[in-house]
């Protein structure tokens, strides 16, 4: 059994090397045309990452509603408004803020300031766990009593939204615009290898050799294609992660990230070689389908 499973295998690889030398420069085109499109698609995943980090820090930011108590407030309607609005669907987070420690802020972003009382009353930070409900807690907290003024941010948060609508659909549309051109590749590569071959192929059937004896050179050939593009990319990512990373801390200081790039790496390398493999494989058979009926 161990020796029969070999010699297949051997002649499997051998048909592949047939394959591969009777139109070497549509199947070297094809492992071009594949890595550039994975690089593409690693490009466009590792850019998404980080461009949602930063929609997600800024969005934490710039989105937070700010609540202003009036001065005659208690602490005990402080305390009511705080966890109103805790139990408020759409929040994420409730941050109380002191007198003093706003006076300590204000010190710390204006150090010729001299004062000892602060100019502003309590006040809250309220984070949403999504832009869509910044508008119900800012109607929420304008129709709670005790408060003074309400930091409307709803606005931005619909711009925010749009922003994010539109990235999403522009990486969604750029991912299956290179994963046509990935697939329509391999297939036509392996098109024109069939055709090639369709004297043989057409002798094989006569003389009864199963499908998948047929098939396998140009599902290996294909599936080897796929892992070269993919492998060759995974070299590659690691130099488009850590520029991209540190042109990340560096365009939103104010919102750094801690991240192991080398498991971010990892993690984008052995998905491109899957995918490489895996679309290859199918890629190969929506081919053969077409050619060997």
């Amino acid at each position: 059994m161990g020796k029969n499973l070999v010699k297949i295998v051997a002649s499997a690889f051998k048909e592949t090397k047939q394959v591969f030398l009777r139109n070497p420069g549509s199947h070297i085109i094809s492992v071009i045309s594949c890595f550039i499109s994975l690089f593409c698609i690693g490009v466009i995943t590792i850019f998404g990452f980080f461009m949602y980090q930063g929609t997600q820090a800024v969005g934490k930011r710039f989105l937070n509603v700010a609540v202003f108590f009036e001065r005659s407030a208690s602490q005990n309607e402080i305390n009511q408004t705080i966890e109103s609005f805790e139990s408020l669907e759409g929040v994420g987070k409730v941050v109380y803020i002191s007198p003093e420690s706003a006076l300590e802020i204000l010190k710390e972003e204006y150090p010729d300031l001299d004062k000892k009382q602060s100019p502003l009353p309590s006040s809250l930070r309220i984070e949403p766990k999504r832009p869509e409900a910044v508008s119900n807690i800012v109607a929420f907290a304008k129709q709670l009593p005790g408060i003074d003024y309400v930091e409307d941010t709803s606005k931005h948060a619909d711009t925010y939204s749009d922003i994010i609508r539109i990235m999403l659909f522009v990486g969604v549309a750029l991912l299956l615009i290179f994963l046509l051109a990935y697939v329509f590749s391999v297939s036509s590569s392996i098109g024109i290898s069939v055709f090639s071959f369709r004297k043989e192929i057409k002798i094989m059937q006569l003389i009864g050799a199963s499908p998948g004896y047929v098939r396998a050179p140009f599902l290996l050939i294909a599936c080897i294609s796929g892992l070269v593009s993919g492998v060759s990319n995974a070299f590659v990512m690691d130099a488009i992660v850590n520029y991209t990373y540190k042109f990340y801390q560096t365009f939103l200081f104010f919102s750094p990230i801690e991240l192991n790039t080398v498991n971010l790496v990892s993690l984008v390398a052995f998905g491109l070689i899957i995918f490489g493999f895996v679309i290859s494989f199918f890629s190969a058979i929506i081919s053969l389908n077409r050619y060997t009926q």
